[in-house]
């Protein structure tokens, strides 16, 4: 056997053997949400384990019994739980074939198929829409063209929702009072979800916002007076003129920054908590559906930002 392994470095190395089988991107993606909750759960349940040779079959058996509790309280569904099962298993081929463990348990052990049906991630997952980085950048970059009034707004605009990943309402929720150059923070507020974040400023955003209090010459109110339409009208003008839509194989929309915000730091491995940190979504497993990631600060999420 190699020597002791963790259970953040394998899971880390996980990806990389599932491209070696030749699976599809989609159930990649699958199987690293799903050991993510794995992850999750012997954290929380047993935080003195570090090492994967740490956990028994007493382990596995209580996340078994775990699994089958989000079925009685209706959290997950039957065929839910039959994916995470499937995705254990592979998680333990793979520490197997690579040495990390001497006795795969977990390839003989009963799980009870709640359901008779291998996965079909295709039918099972409808991922969110997004655009990369590349494609984020190109649309601020086509409003920085022009520095008239309008246009240092609207680059304020544009970069709050690239930098935040924040909906409409918080555009137009966001007051002067709520950022602070000086220790360099945003409070961000969430009328969905009723509550607020408050993130470290990123630098691109900074600069924006400094750029727009310069002829706006006010720090109280409303930063960005626009309507709802307005505001709509605006991000699309944008995107059009940058060309990204063109060659989008969907409607890109407010809505799309914010799925593009929380996709390219999944790729980054940002963890799911950082992310809804920023995002303002209460509950970690609504963000199950963009991939599996690994924790870092809030500062380090800031500076990938940019």
């Amino acid at each position: 056997m190699k020597e002791k392994i963790t259970l953040k470095k394998a899971i880390e190395q996980f990806p990389s053997y599932l491209n070696i089988k030749g699976l599809k991107d989609s159930t990649i993606g699958a199987y690293k949400i799903d050991i993510l909750i794995f992850e999750n759960y012997i954290k929380e349940k047993y935080p003195s384990i570090c090492y994967i040779d740490s956990i028994g079959k007493a382990h596995i058996m209580n996340y078994r019994n775990f699994l089958t509790e989000k079925i009685t309280t209706k959290e997950y569904k039957k065929s839910t739980v039959d994916r995470k099962y499937d995705s254990l298993k592979v998680f333990y081929d793979f520490l197997e074939e690579f040495g990390f463990i001497e006795d795969n348990f977990v390839k003989d052990f009963s799980f009870k198929r709640v359901r008779n049906q291998i996965f079909d991630e295709e039918k099972t997952l409808n991922l969110p829409k997004y655009l990369d980085e590349e494609d984020i950048k190109k649309i601020v970059e086509t409003a920085k063209k022009d520095r008239t009034q309008n246009n240092i707004r609207d680059i304020a605009i544009l970069e709050f929702l690239r930098s935040t990943g924040c909906r409409r309402s918080s555009v137009l929720a966001l007051n002067w009072e709520d950022i602070d150059f000086v220790r360099d923070i945003i409070t961000i507020k969430h009328s969905k979800t009723d509550n607020v974040s408050i993130v470290p400023l990123s630098k691109s955003l900074r600069q924006a916002l400094i750029d727009y209090l310069a002829i706006e010459n006010r720090i109280s109110g409303k930063v960005f007076k626009i309507g709802k339409d307005a505001l709509n009208d605006l991000v699309k003008k944008y995107v059009r003129n940058s060309g990204v839509q063109d060659k989008a194989d969907f409607n890109i929309t407010i809505h799309t920054f914010r799925h593009s915000f929380i996709t390219n730091l999944v790729r980054k491995n940002v963890s799911l908590k950082k992310i809804a940190q920023y995002t303002g979504h209460k509950d970690i497993r609504t963000l199950e559906i963009y991939t599996h990631l690994i924790p870092t600060n809030l500062n380090d999420v800031c500076e990938l930002i940019g």
